[in-house]
This record gives C-alpha cells, sequence and structure tokens, in this order.
C-alpha cells in the first residue's frame, strides 16, 4: 500500500514509519524504567524519613526520662538535708538564714527551678527562693503565703518517707491566679521528717516545664529531615524555617501540652474543648490505644511514643485547674503517661514526592532528546538495508 503512495510521499513517510517503530517502544521503556525509579526513590525517601521519626521520639523521651530523674535526686538532697534538720530542732533566724543560702545556691546552680520551697504541716510557706530570671531572691517571711489549700500540698504530705509527688504539668498559679506570661509547671514535692520521725511537712521544687520541652525541640529540631533552629525559649521554630516533624505533647485525655498553635495549647486550665483527639481523630484512635509507632491519616504523618514520668515510689494525681480544689484521685505508675508525636504534615509528604517526579521528570526529557536522533538514524538505517535488500532481489 505504501509503495502505491507517490515517490516523494514515500520519501517523507518511510523514514518517520522506521523512526515511530523504534522511538515509541523506546519511549516507553525509558518510561516505565523511571516510574519504577521514582517510586524505588520516594519510598527510599520515605524508610528514612519514618526511621527518622521514630528516632527523634525515642530520644525525645529518653530527654524528658533523664531531666526528670535529676529533678528527684536533688528532691531527695533537700530532704535529707543537714541544715533542713538543724532548723527543726532550733528553729531560730541562724538556722533559718544557713537554710535559705542553701536553696538560693540550689537555684542559682541548677537554674531548673521556679520555686524552691519548704512547707510546714499546715502548708505555711517557711522558707522560698523565687528564681526570678536567673537572679535567685529569697522571699522575705512576710511575703510568704499559705498553700494548704493547694492540691499539691495536700497530696505531697499524705505521703510516706521517701515517696515522692509529680504533678501533672500545668501552668503556675499565683495568688489564686494562672501567672502571666504562662510558666507551664511540674511540682516535685516529699515529705519531710526530724530526727525523731514526726513529719515536719514538706520540700517543694516548681520546674521549669519549659526546659524540658526545649530540649525536645532542640532533639527533634537538630535531627529533621531538612534544618532548622530553636529560636524561642518554649522550643518554637522561627518562622520560615523548614523543618518536617512539628513536636506535640499530649496529656493522657488528648489535650495539648505542646501543639501546633498556641491557642490550643492548655485546654484543660482554661476549660474549653481543643484536644489533639477533636482535631485529628482517626489519629488519635491509634495513639491513644498503643505505646508506640507511626500511622498516616489524610492530615499526615503521626509518630508517636508514650512517656510515664513516674519512677518508683513516684506517685502523681489528676491536679485541678482552679486554685484550691483538690485532685479527684492519686495517679500511680502507668496511670500516668504523656504523649510525645511527631507530626509531618501530608502536604511535606506530597513535597516529597512531586520532589523526585520533577527529577525523574527532568532526566525523562534528557533521554528522550536523545533518543530523538538515535532512533531518526537507526531508522535511516534500516531503511537503506531494506533498500539495498530489495536491490538484490
Amino acid at each position: 500500500m505504501i509503495n502505491a503512495l507517490p515517490g516523494d510521499v514515500q520519501k517523507v513517510f518511510l523514514p518517520l514509519k522506521h523512526f515511530f517503530f523504534l522511538f515509541l517502544p523506546a519511549v516507553f521503556i525509558v518510561a516505565c524504567l523511571l516510574g519504577v525509579f521514582h517510586f524505588l526513590q520516594v519510598r527510599a525517601e520515605q524508610v528514612i524519613l519514618e526511621s527518622h521519626e521514630l528516632a527523634h521520639v525515642y530520644e525525645g523521651r529518653k530527654r524528658i526520662k533523664n531531666a526528670l530523674q535529676q529533678v528527684s535526686a536533688d528532691l531527695y538532697q533537700m530532704a535529707n538535708s543537714p541544715a533542713l534538720l538543724r532548723f527543726f530542732e532550733k528553729k531560730e533566724q541562724q538556722t533559718r538564714i544557713d537554710l535559705e543560702m542553701e536553696y538560693r545556691n540550689l537555684s542559682v546552680s541548677k537554674k531548673l527551678y521556679d520555686q524552691v520551697r519548704y512547707l510546714d504541716a499546715r502548708g505555711m510557706e517557711t522558707v522560698r527562693v523565687n528564681y526570678n530570671n536567673g537572679e535567685p531572691v529569697i522571699v522575705p517571711v512576710d511575703k510568704l503565703q499559705h498553700k494548704g489549700g493547694r492540691y499539691y500540698f495536700a497530696d505531697t504530705f499524705a505521703l510516706e518517707k521517701g515517696d515522692v509527688f509529680v504533678s501533672p504539668l500545668d501552668l503556675n498559679i499565683e495568688h489564686g491566679t494562672i501567672e502571666y506570661p504562662l510558666k507551664p509547671m511540674i511540682r516535685f514535692g516529699t515529705p519531710v521528717y526530724d530526727n525523731a520521725g514526726t513529719k515536719q511537712g514538706i520540700v517543694l521544687l516548681n520546674y521549669f516545664g519549659t526546659i524540658m520541652l526545649a530540649e525536645v525541640y532542640a532533639n527533634m529540631a537538630a535531627n529533621a529531615h531538612g534544618h532548622t533552629t530553636v529560636k524561642h525559649a518554649s522550643g518554637r521554630h522561627a518562622e520560615g524555617e523548614v523543618v518536617y516533624g512539628s513536636p506535640m505533647l499530649l496529656n493522657q485525655e488528648g489535650y495539648w501540652l505542646v501543639g501546633l498553635r498556641e491557642e490550643d495549647e492548655w485546654g484543660f486550665m482554661f476549660g474549653n474543648d481543643r484536644t489533639f483527639a477533636k482535631d485529628f481523630p482517626q489519629a488519635w484512635a491509634t495513639v491513644s490505644s498503643m505505646e508506640a509507632g507511626q500511622v498516616v491519616t489524610k492530615d499526615g504523618m503521626f509518630t508517636f511514643t508514650t512517656i510515664y514520668p513516674l519512677g518508683e515510689r513516684h506517685i502523681s494525681a489528676t491536679g485541678s485547674p482552679y486554685a484550691y480544689i483538690p485532685s479527684r484521685r492519686h495517679l500511680r505508675g502507668a496511670e500516668y503517661s504523656w504523649k510525645l508525636v511527631s507530626f509531618v504534615e501530608q502536604e511535606k509528604l506530597r513535597q516529597l514526592w512531586w520532589q523526585h517526579f520533577f527529577t525523574s521528570l527532568r532526566l525523562f526529557a534528557a533521554l528522550t532528546f536523545f533518543l530523538v536522533p538515535t532512533c531518526w538514524y537507526l531508522g535511516k538505517l534500516r531503511l537503506a538495508r531494506e533498500a539495498a535488500e530489495e536491490a538484490v532481489k
């Protein structure tokens, strides 16, 4: 049929026929190979990201546990302080000064505690040192407050010797109201006894929760798939920086202790219903029911682990967002936990796909550009060979 065409048309059509006979299968094979290559590249990146995110949350959990163990060690040192025992024996000016200076030195050296206190059996502050933005001060006697109605005093004073009360991570309350700027706080307390074995009161450390949270952010930011630095004391990332996993810390009820937006945090203190469970119900179903793992939803990838802040002989309580409302019940061991979550948005997961898609597309264009003259040349050689064979016949 082609031979029936005019000679000029045959001169154009025959080379094109041989060109496309070679070019189309070659392009199809290249496209398939690059498709497989693209899929493997994206999957490899996803596997790396998943393993990195798991490593970050596990390291964050380790840092939190180490930080809390240090606070417990300082608390035991306070409870067995010779200066405190001397004060019990002789409640006079000099023994008070010795105890005040010991607490002040602890505040200066550790830089971890907003308040270092001894409260008597009635809940009255007897010695108190405030961190005061890095310049610790001893609170005068006439400025000391009665804390007998606060849940952490009652919960701590009821313990046996050697037991430690660890409060929920919540916001500091001064003079009956939430203190501003907000101060995330964990209170560590233990009862103290004189040499005769009589319970005299409690020692209490108000641990800066922001220090612990900043440690977690610093760890996750330093190892993130991308680059970032921690800019703020709260551990928040500076605007415009590239970060893959956004850290979140949740309490047992799914309230944000650290969230994606500041206005979502500490909902249980302000009486609102802003929770992780409300924003990410599909993810919460997995996060709340498992110790650790990963789950991908329409929102993105959630990598999580469970943190149990309570050690041996540690006791916590439900606490209270109100100044003078007691805890509903005590918590022990696994009853008290947090969830550390790293969240990678779906958009960032898609970026992995598109990043390698455009790389594959450029490679496909380059190979196609190379195939055009190659297939054209090979097509002409094939046409010449057919012409020579025809001439021989």
